[in-house]
Protein backbone atom coordinates (compact mmCIF):
# COMPACT_ATOMS: atom_id res chain seq x y z
CA UNK A 1 0.00 0.00 0.00
CA UNK A 2 1.22 3.62 -0.86
CA UNK A 3 2.28 5.34 2.17
CA UNK A 4 2.17 8.28 0.94
CA UNK A 5 -1.82 7.35 0.32
CA UNK A 6 -1.80 6.07 4.18
CA UNK A 7 -0.19 9.73 5.79
CA UNK A 8 -2.90 11.39 3.75
CA UNK A 9 -6.14 9.59 4.60
CA UNK A 10 -4.22 9.16 8.13
CA UNK A 11 -4.98 13.28 8.14
CA UNK A 12 -8.42 12.70 7.22
CA UNK A 13 -9.55 9.83 10.10
CA UNK A 14 -9.95 12.13 12.39
CA UNK A 15 -12.57 14.25 10.46
CA UNK A 16 -13.52 10.99 9.01
CA UNK A 17 -14.38 9.66 12.50
CA UNK A 18 -16.17 13.02 13.38
CA UNK A 19 -18.47 12.42 10.20
CA UNK A 20 -17.12 15.93 9.08
CA UNK A 21 -16.26 15.50 5.10
CA UNK A 22 -17.11 15.82 1.85
CA UNK A 23 -19.19 12.93 0.01
CA UNK A 24 -16.58 12.63 -2.44
CA UNK A 25 -13.44 12.70 0.48
CA UNK A 26 -15.92 10.09 2.44
CA UNK A 27 -16.05 7.96 -0.35
CA UNK A 28 -12.43 8.25 -1.24
CA UNK A 29 -11.54 7.22 2.49
CA UNK A 30 -13.51 4.17 2.46
CA UNK A 31 -12.05 2.75 -0.45
CA UNK A 32 -8.76 2.83 1.08
CA UNK A 33 -9.80 1.51 4.61
CA UNK A 34 -11.33 -1.24 2.68
CA UNK A 35 -7.88 -2.66 1.27
CA UNK A 36 -5.69 -0.81 3.86
CA UNK A 37 -5.73 -3.06 7.21
CA UNK A 38 -3.34 -0.38 9.30
CA UNK A 39 -5.62 2.48 8.59
CA UNK A 40 -8.41 0.70 9.51
CA UNK A 41 -6.72 -0.18 12.81
CA UNK A 42 -6.07 3.61 13.03
CA UNK A 43 -9.65 4.63 12.42
CA UNK A 44 -10.58 2.13 15.08
CA UNK A 45 -8.34 3.63 17.79
CA UNK A 46 -9.65 7.02 16.73
CA UNK A 47 -12.85 6.21 17.29
CA UNK A 48 -11.90 4.32 20.57
CA UNK A 49 -10.47 7.65 22.00
CA UNK A 50 -13.48 9.62 20.73
CA UNK A 51 -16.19 7.18 22.51
CA UNK A 52 -13.17 7.70 25.64
CA UNK A 53 -13.79 11.19 25.78
CA UNK A 54 -17.42 11.01 25.23
CA UNK A 55 -17.86 9.05 28.33
CA UNK A 56 -15.48 10.92 30.80
CA UNK A 57 -17.34 13.92 29.68
CA UNK A 58 -20.88 12.39 29.82
CA UNK A 59 -19.59 10.82 33.46
CA UNK A 60 -18.23 13.96 34.58
CA UNK A 61 -21.32 15.99 33.71
CA UNK A 62 -23.40 13.66 35.27
CA UNK A 63 -21.26 13.83 38.46
CA UNK A 64 -21.38 17.46 38.51
CA UNK A 65 -24.99 17.19 38.05
CA UNK A 66 -25.29 15.09 41.34
CA UNK A 67 -23.31 16.65 43.05
CA UNK A 68 -25.06 20.08 42.20
CA UNK A 69 -28.70 17.69 43.47
CA UNK A 70 -26.81 16.77 46.49
CA UNK A 71 -25.77 20.24 47.24
CA UNK A 72 -29.44 21.46 46.35
CA UNK A 73 -30.70 18.60 48.65
CA UNK A 74 -28.43 19.50 51.72
CA UNK A 75 -29.33 23.08 51.48
CA UNK A 76 -33.13 21.77 51.29
CA UNK A 77 -32.51 20.21 54.10
CA UNK A 78 -30.78 22.99 56.22
CA UNK A 79 -33.52 25.24 55.49
CA UNK A 80 -36.14 22.64 56.23
CA UNK A 81 -34.04 21.65 59.52
CA UNK A 82 -33.56 25.55 60.59
CA UNK A 83 -37.62 26.04 59.51
CA UNK A 84 -38.79 23.27 61.93
CA UNK A 85 -36.29 23.95 64.89
CA UNK A 86 -37.48 27.74 64.48
CA UNK A 87 -41.26 26.61 64.42
CA UNK A 88 -40.46 23.86 67.55
CA UNK A 89 -39.06 26.71 69.40
CA UNK A 90 -41.93 29.69 69.25
CA UNK A 91 -44.76 26.64 69.72
CA UNK A 92 -42.05 25.35 73.00
CA UNK A 93 -42.12 29.51 73.85
CA UNK A 94 -45.89 29.78 73.24
CA UNK A 95 -46.85 27.13 75.64
CA UNK A 96 -44.00 27.97 78.55
CA UNK A 97 -46.14 31.46 78.11
CA UNK A 98 -49.22 29.89 78.05
CA UNK A 99 -49.18 27.63 81.37
CA UNK A 100 -47.28 30.08 83.09
CA UNK A 101 -50.04 33.02 82.35
CA UNK A 102 -53.48 31.19 82.08
CA UNK A 103 -54.52 31.89 85.73
CA UNK A 104 -56.72 28.75 87.45
CA UNK A 105 -58.87 30.48 90.67
CA UNK A 106 -57.99 28.94 93.95
CA UNK A 107 -61.66 27.77 95.12
CA UNK A 108 -62.25 28.59 98.72
CA UNK A 109 -61.63 26.40 101.40
CA UNK A 110 -62.22 27.28 105.00
CA UNK A 111 -59.53 24.72 106.23
CA UNK A 112 -56.29 26.48 104.20
CA UNK A 113 -57.14 29.79 105.05
CA UNK A 114 -56.19 31.73 108.07
CA UNK A 115 -55.79 35.15 108.96
CA UNK A 116 -53.22 36.49 111.83
CA UNK A 117 -52.08 39.92 112.51
CA UNK A 118 -48.49 40.59 113.45
CA UNK A 119 -46.32 43.27 114.81
CA UNK A 120 -43.62 44.63 111.88
CA UNK A 121 -41.52 47.61 112.31
CA UNK A 122 -43.66 48.83 115.44
CA UNK A 123 -46.53 48.33 113.48
CA UNK A 124 -49.45 45.52 113.01
CA UNK A 125 -49.85 43.94 110.04
CA UNK A 126 -52.15 41.94 108.45
CA UNK A 127 -51.42 38.62 107.06
CA UNK A 128 -53.05 35.90 105.20
CA UNK A 129 -51.99 32.28 105.00
CA UNK A 130 -52.74 29.72 102.80
CA UNK A 131 -51.95 26.25 102.85
CA UNK A 132 -51.57 24.55 99.26
CA UNK A 133 -50.03 26.06 95.86
CA UNK A 134 -50.51 29.36 94.94
CA UNK A 135 -48.96 31.28 91.87
CA UNK A 136 -49.77 34.68 92.72
CA UNK A 137 -52.07 37.28 93.91
CA UNK A 138 -54.03 40.62 93.45
CA UNK A 139 -54.89 42.91 96.17
CA UNK A 140 -57.83 46.07 95.81
CA UNK A 141 -59.01 48.14 98.55
CA UNK A 142 -62.38 49.23 98.01
CA UNK A 143 -62.98 52.21 100.08
CA UNK A 144 -66.30 53.53 101.62
CA UNK A 145 -68.43 56.48 100.78
CA UNK A 146 -66.93 58.38 103.27
CA UNK A 147 -63.45 57.44 102.25
CA UNK A 148 -63.01 56.20 106.11
CA UNK A 149 -63.80 52.14 106.18
CA UNK A 150 -62.19 49.92 103.71
CA UNK A 151 -62.80 46.51 102.50
CA UNK A 152 -59.63 44.42 100.87
CA UNK A 153 -60.13 42.10 98.24
CA UNK A 154 -57.91 39.79 97.04
CA UNK A 155 -57.73 36.72 94.37
CA UNK A 156 -55.36 34.34 94.45
CA UNK A 157 -54.28 31.58 91.71
CA UNK A 158 -52.03 29.19 90.58
CA UNK A 159 -51.02 28.07 86.59
CA UNK A 160 -50.90 25.05 84.99
CA UNK A 161 -47.40 25.70 85.06
CA UNK A 162 -46.69 25.50 88.71
CA UNK A 163 -49.38 22.93 89.12
CA UNK A 164 -47.33 20.59 86.47
CA UNK A 165 -43.93 21.82 88.03
CA UNK A 166 -44.84 22.55 92.07
CA UNK A 167 -47.58 19.88 92.37
CA UNK A 168 -46.46 19.52 95.94
CA UNK A 169 -48.24 21.61 98.61
CA UNK A 170 -46.26 24.54 100.21
CA UNK A 171 -46.60 24.40 104.01
CA UNK A 172 -48.43 27.37 105.03
CA UNK A 173 -45.72 29.40 105.87
CA UNK A 174 -44.11 29.56 102.41
CA UNK A 175 -47.51 30.93 101.18
CA UNK A 176 -47.74 33.75 103.96
CA UNK A 177 -49.53 36.57 101.34
CA UNK A 178 -49.11 40.60 103.36
CA UNK A 179 -52.28 42.32 103.12
CA UNK A 180 -51.90 45.98 104.65
CA UNK A 181 -51.40 48.03 108.20
CA UNK A 182 -54.15 47.87 110.56
CA UNK A 183 -52.91 51.04 112.37
CA UNK A 184 -53.92 53.33 109.81
CA UNK A 185 -57.16 55.59 111.84
CA UNK A 186 -57.61 57.46 109.20
CA UNK A 187 -58.56 54.43 106.20
CA UNK A 188 -59.25 51.73 108.63
CA UNK A 189 -59.36 48.19 106.61
CA UNK A 190 -62.45 46.60 108.21
CA UNK A 191 -62.79 43.47 106.18
CA UNK A 192 -60.32 41.01 104.37
CA UNK A 193 -62.30 39.07 101.66
CA UNK A 194 -62.00 36.48 98.86
CA UNK A 195 -62.98 36.89 95.33
CA UNK A 196 -64.66 33.47 94.37
CA UNK A 197 -66.68 35.26 91.46
CA UNK A 198 -65.58 36.93 88.37
CA UNK A 199 -62.50 38.72 89.43
CA UNK A 200 -62.84 41.21 86.50
CA UNK A 201 -65.15 42.96 88.93
CA UNK A 202 -61.96 44.23 90.37
CA UNK A 203 -60.97 46.44 87.70
CA UNK A 204 -63.78 47.50 85.98
CA UNK A 205 -64.19 51.29 87.16
CA UNK A 206 -68.08 50.97 86.96
CA UNK A 207 -68.04 48.16 89.50
CA UNK A 208 -71.31 46.99 91.11
CA UNK A 209 -69.96 46.93 95.24
CA UNK A 210 -72.74 44.70 95.99
CA UNK A 211 -72.22 42.38 93.47
CA UNK A 212 -68.05 42.54 93.81
CA UNK A 213 -68.96 41.36 97.96
CA UNK A 214 -72.12 38.76 96.67
CA UNK A 215 -69.07 36.99 94.72
CA UNK A 216 -66.15 36.79 97.74
CA UNK A 217 -66.14 35.12 100.94
CA UNK A 218 -65.36 36.93 104.67
CA UNK A 219 -61.46 35.37 105.90
CA UNK A 220 -61.41 38.49 108.19
CA UNK A 221 -63.18 40.95 109.81
CA UNK A 222 -62.08 43.96 112.33
CA UNK A 223 -63.55 43.24 115.64
CA UNK A 224 -63.21 47.03 116.55
CA UNK A 225 -65.40 48.08 113.82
Amino acid sequence: MDKMNCNVIGDLLPLYADDVVSEDTKALVEEHLAECAECKETLNTIKNEIEKKIHEKTAAAERSALWAAKKKLRKKRIITAIISGMIGATLMILTVFFLRNIRIPIKYDAKDFSVKIEEEYDEEVLYLYYDGLVSGNNQIGMVDSEFHEVQMYIEMYTTPWDEIFKSKKYRSDKNRIGICSIDDERNKVTELRLITGDVRMMYVPSRDYNELEESSVLLWKRNDK
